[in-house]
């Protein structure tokens, strides 16, 4: 008891009336918030904070669609070397191949237009 009291009276309290004073009072506070904003970017809801959240979804997304994507190419290559002679299994591995071409060249078209929408988010939000 005496312990956590000692602490309180040693340990700097963050007070503020709203969110545009928050890091600001007892010295050390300002200190404290800015290492706790390099830790979490997004502590401070600010303009920035809709594109940083759709950029993190949009990243997710397209980390996904990357895996999946090499998932195919390894079935598909595991599908051409086990066809051998059999001109089915070669084809439908081609098939594969050019299927997950097309699907990466989509998917960087999308991420391209995906990132360009965030940015103008962004710059919509700043203003």
């Amino acid at each position: 008891m005496i312990l956590t009291c000692i602490r309180h009276w040693l340990t700097p309290q963050a007070q503020a009336l709203d969110l545009s004073q928050i890091g600001q009072g007892a010295p050390g506070v300002s200190d404290m918030w800015n290492n706790f904003q390099s830790i979490f970017p997004f502590a401070l809801a600010g303009p920035s904070t809709p594109g940083y959240l759709f950029g993190r979804v949009a990243y997710l997304v397209f980390w996904f669609t990357g895996f999946v994507a090499v998932a195919l190419v390894v079935y598909a290559a595991m599908r051409l070397s086990a066809a051998g002679f059999n001109e089915e299994g070669k084809a439908e591995a081609k098939r594969v191949l050019t299927n997950v071409g097309i699907g990466l060249i989509l998917a960087l078209v999308s991420d391209l237009v995906i990132f360009s929408i965030a940015y103008v988010i962004t710059l919509v939000a700043n203003n």
